[in-house]
């Protein structure tokens, strides 16, 4: 039986960070003297990295997407004083994480966000050593959904055993770009009905269910 892997994404997926990142995004907007964005806003806006996230939200509060690269800069800073400030994994996580690990299935995360956040995040809220890598945004690497980050995680694995799981569109695109299992989940950012869109290969209400379709053949 060919080892298996898992390549979770981070923010909607293992951890709740909706909260972290609307604080920190209306903090920097009181600051410049601009509206606040709805929570609910927020959550449309996550996915695809720090830019467009500001970029989005300044359309909302104030229909142009002016001085972005000075309200990014703040919102980063801010951000980095304290990323995992209300951030939580969702229930199940911790023990799906732990059950797959006991099974030997190796586990990564790669996420949009830059990486040595994702690393100190993922460093804080969980285990030493449970994930065998853990990736982010890196100069010059193109960001998900293009394939090239999830294809250098799973290396040397056989790809009928490698499976992508992601609470939005673009982790379903992340995995069928990189030919691989998609799985996705129904916790996190975006809705059933636009995950269904994509066709993912699975549909997930909880953790536990992730373990079920991973272990089957173990």
């Amino acid at each position: 039986m060919n080892e298996k892997i898992c390549v979770f994404d981070l923010d909607g997926t293992l951890l709740n960070t909706l909260d972290s990142i609307s604080y920190y995004v209306n903090k920097t907007f009181e600051k410049n003297g601009l509206k606040s964005v709805p929570t609910e806003k927020v959550r449309q806006f996550v996915g695809h990295g720090s830019r467009n996230l500001i970029e989005k939200c300044l359309e909302y509060s104030c229909g142009s997407t002016g001085h972005s690269d000075k309200i990014l800069a703040e919102y980063v800073a801010l951000y980095n004083t304290d990323a995992t400030y209300l951030v939580t994994p969702y229930e199940g996580i911790t023990e799906l994480l732990s059950g797959l690990f006991s099974s030997g299935v190796k586990l990564a995360v790669l996420s949009n966000k830059p990486h040595s956040l994702t690393t100190d995040i993922v460093k804080k809220l969980f285990p030493a050593g449970i994930f065998y890598k853990c990736e982010g945004q890196k100069k010059d690497v193109p960001i998900k959904p293009d394939p090239t980050s999830t294809l250098a995680i799973i290396k040397g694995f056989d790809k009928t055993s490698a499976y992508y799981i992601g609470d939005s569109p673009g982790d379903i695109k992340t995995a069928k770009n990189a030919n691989v299992h998609s799985i996705a989940v129904t916790w996190g950012f975006r809705s059933r009905p636009e995950l269904l869109s994509e066709n993912p290969e699975f549909i997930v209400d909880t953790p536990k269910k992730i373990s079920d379709i991973v272990l089957k053949e173990l």
